[in-house]
């Protein structure tokens, strides 16, 4: 993370140097739009991590703002922040094992990073008879961004309740048991401690923007987020049985009296038995957003010669 901030900090000092000469371009931009969650609740029938898996009821809005430095005709770096709702319910699901299970979840995820843009088609200087295809550019975007989220799922009663302090898949216990991989035995230790609410992401996506007027484009931008942590949606290894972890640890307690209610909601279909698959921790969460992106150009900053 150092030798990446220093990265960063050179970038910007070389680009801020430049701009000094009337070179660089200062932006600010906002943006709308949309995004689908891809994790372990919901999804289509053919349950999975793959893009394939995408369920049209879990959109949910996303917005973002932020200043991008425009350090040469072909890359800029931005700096911004990013917020998205993000859900997934079992109940949308049309695999039968994912209905069964009847989780569901919803989060904000508010991220701050930056991104650099290389555009692979430059934009052009602006003059008032400007065709359409001078007016067009794109760019492919990639970054590095911290996020927070918090799960939440219903109740019985249909009350949003926090998710990470209930250690639903006995995040906390350290607690160590036998457990089969494709037939193979081993041994599964739960976490030490429950999950943490903050991650990183990598954004990777392409735009493409217009220029309206002058100082003002309007774009497009189409991203993949991919996430360092399972957990968006409280959902990502196995079943844990509470009942025999307490019997065997008279000295320990339940996180909270909804720990159990929440871990399980399949009205038995699941028994719950310790080590019985509750989610999938091979992958990662990410989510996926287009963004419809307003730019405002601040005007130039130079130290022109008399």
């Amino acid at each position: 993370m150092k030798s990446t901030a220093m990265l960063l900090a050179f970038v910007l000092f070389a680009g801020f140097a430049y701009g000094q000469r009337g070179m660089a371009k200062h932006v600010v931009y906002g943006g709308v739009g949309g995004n689908m969650f891809f994790g372990d609740l919901g999804g289509s029938e053919n349950a999975g991590h793959a893009f394939s898996d995408f369920d049209t009821k879990s959109l949910r809005p996303s917005f973002t703002l932020g200043y991008e430095y425009r350090f040469y005709k072909n890359l800029s770096v931005r700096l911004g922040t990013e917020i998205s709702k993000v859900a997934g319910d079992d109940a949308n699901s049309k695999n039968a094992s994912r209905k069964a299970r009847n989780l569901n979840f919803r989060s904000n995820i508010i991220s701050f990073g930056f991104n650099v843009d290389y555009y692979l088609v430059p934009e052009g200087s602006y003059h008032r008879n400007m065709t359409a295809g001078e007016r067009f550019s794109m760019y492919f975007t990639t970054g590095l961004s911290m996020f927070r989220f918090n799960p939440q799922g219903t109740d019985e009663n249909g009350n949003w309740v926090d998710l990470q302090p209930l250690c639903t898949e006995g995040q906390g216990t350290n607690y160590s048991y036998k457990q089969k991989l494709n037939g193979i035995p081993y041994v599964y230790t739960t976490e030490s401690k429950p999950y943490s609410l903050t991650a990183f992401e990598i954004p990777v996506g392409l735009g493409f923007n217009f220029i309206a007027e002058k100082s003002i484009t309007v774009g497009l931008e189409l991203g993949v987020h991919f996430t360092t942590t399972d957990y968006i949606d409280d959902c990502s290894s196995y079943y844990f049985d509470w009942k025999k972890f307490l019997a065997e640890n008279p000295d320990a307690a339940l996180p909270s009296s909804m720990t159990t209610k929440m871990a399980n909601k399949s009205n038995g279909y699941y028994a719950g038995t310790m080590g019985q698959k509750r989610g999938n921790s091979g992958y990662n969460d990410a989510y996926v957003t287009a963004l419809v992106i307003l730019r405002y150009k601040l005007p130039v900053f130079s130290s022109g010669r008399r």
